[in-house]
């Protein structure tokens, strides 16, 4: 065999040699493929640390309606918004030279029931690699019912407001959607006015505390609990209507220390928390007919506060309701009693410096003691016909007390120094035909006796 056909047998030989391995396994099996992930946002900068999942059709029909399907695969971009996925043959493609049909998706989740995503079908061949460019944005493909996205600029779960998708967002509108509001969903924001839906029913504690640009609030009237603190420290708001709502009590320290000069009130309002308006602006307070309750503090150290209207059905206010009011000249009371047994507790007016002026509310059984200690200016004081005990001091001012009034044909039991000083008392009037039975009840205070004269 001479060298020229030595060489040709032997390439010969190395051909059906590589021949031969080719079909034992073709490139297209021999190998993985790979599809690689490119996530940009519509400016096309690369998003980092977002979810991407891969899904076969049946998965993702049953992802779309439940988002906690588990995919195929997952994974993370990184921080060039890359996720890189291998797909082994022998396990995507089972022997088959045929291709595969993949959904891939781009997912944000804030909690099982707040979340949108973006998809993409891709189809993959075996042995060869894929790249996917995917964007996302405001517009996602896929969004749930509950989702943030449905809002500009709100975070929405399950109609529950939960905060600011955008924290320089000084105006709100709330949509239609909203039934209540997260507590501390806008604690210390910068949000100067807000406009809340027909629909939401309750906000919650310290939603809006320390918004101290907060000047505007629409409620609506489907609106029924304010939580504690809601409102407090919101000093640039300066009045609030919550006439139309169909709230039944404000909670403690709700508005305390808030901007507020005028607050309207519900007809339907039952009942004022703790502090609730403590240290605000108001100049005048009306409450309503219908309210039982004024708890401890809740109108104290109001220094702009003048006159006060009581209604004559209330059954409680509270120790301090209106301590250090140094403003409040008139207290008034309005509508009808029907029971007889309303309490004012410890030095509910002590230290309104200005008052001149006070018609007890007509329910009053018992007032608890240090009622009206250091009302320098009040000089006369009337007491319904329903009161059957004054507590220590009670209505000792400290000062002189001109006139007191008894309107009760029964006197009332009295604790210790219940009556004011002698000094300048002119008379303790009481009605017709019951001066004996004052003096009687009162044998113990034989120096105010010649004090008591009856009415007209």
């Amino acid at each position: 065999m001479n060298k020229i056909t030595f060489l040709s047998v032997a390439l010969l030989t190395l051909c059906l040699l590589l021949q031969s391995c080719g079909k034992d396994e073709p490139v297209e099996r021999r190998g993985t493929s790979i599809v690689e992930v490119i996530v940009r946002n519509p400016q096309g900068e690369p998003q980092a640390d977002k979810t991407v999942k891969v899904f076969n059709a049946s998965d993702y029909e049953t992802f779309k309606n439940n988002p906690q399907t588990k995919a195929l695969l997952e994974s993370r971009t990184d921080k060039e918004g890359k996720a890189r996925f291998t797909l082994d043959a022998e396990e995507w493609f089972k022997g088959s030279r045929s291709a595969q049909d993949l959904y891939v998706v781009v997912e944000e989740s804030y909690d099982a029931r707040n979340y949108r995503w973006w998809s993409q079908l891709v189809t993959v061949r075996p042995g060869r690699r894929r790249i996917v460019r995917m964007e996302t944005g405001d517009e996602a493909e896929h969004i749930s019912p509950d989702s943030p996205t449905r809002h500009k600029y709100l975070l929405i779960s399950d109609g529950v407001v939960t905060g600011l998708r955008d924290s320089s967002i000084t105006h709100l509108v709330f949509p239609a959607e909203v039934r209540s509001i997260a507590d501390g969903a806008f604690r210390d924001s910068h949000i100067e006015s807000v406009v809340l839906n027909e629909g939401l029913e309750s906000i919650g504690t310290q939603a809006f505390a320390g918004s101290r640009q907060l000047s505007a609030v629409t409620l609506p009237s489907s609106l029924k609990t304010i939580g504690p603190h809601a409102f407090e420290d919101c000093i640039a708001l300066t009045g609030i209507d919550l006439s139309a709502t169909a709230l039944r009590r404000i909670e403690d320290e709700t508005f305390r220390e808030s901007g507020l000069k005028v607050a309207t009130l519900p007809q339907a309002l039952e009942s004022i928390g703790a502090q609730a308006f403590m240290a605000t602006r108001l100049e005048s307070v009306s409450l309503p007919p219908a309210l039982r309750s004024v708890e401890d503090g809740a109108f104290r150290e109001i220094a702009t506060l003048c006159t006060v209207t009581l209604p004559d059905g209330i059954q409680q206010i509270g120790s301090y309701a209106f301590y250090r009011c140094t403003r409040l000249v008139t207290v008034k009371s309005h509508g009808t009693a029907t029971t007889y047994d309303g309490i004012i507790h410890e030095a509910a007016f002590s230290d309104c410096t200005a008052l001149q002026h006070i018609a007890l509310p007509q329910s009053l059984a018992s007032l608890k003691g240090w009622t009206f200690s250091g009302c320098e200016q009040l000089k006369e004081i009337t007491l319904p016909a329903h009161v059957k005990e004054i507590g220590d001091y009670a209505l000792r001012t400290g000062f002189a007390l001109v006139t007191l009034r008894f309107e009760g044909k029964e006197p009332p039991t009295l604790s210790n120094n219940a009556l004011p000083f002698l000094g300048q008392l002119s008379a303790l009037i009481v009605p017709q035909g019951r001066t004996e039975a004052y003096r009687t009840r009162w044998e113990a205070y034989p120096s105010y006796h010649n004090k008591i004269k009856e009415e007209g």
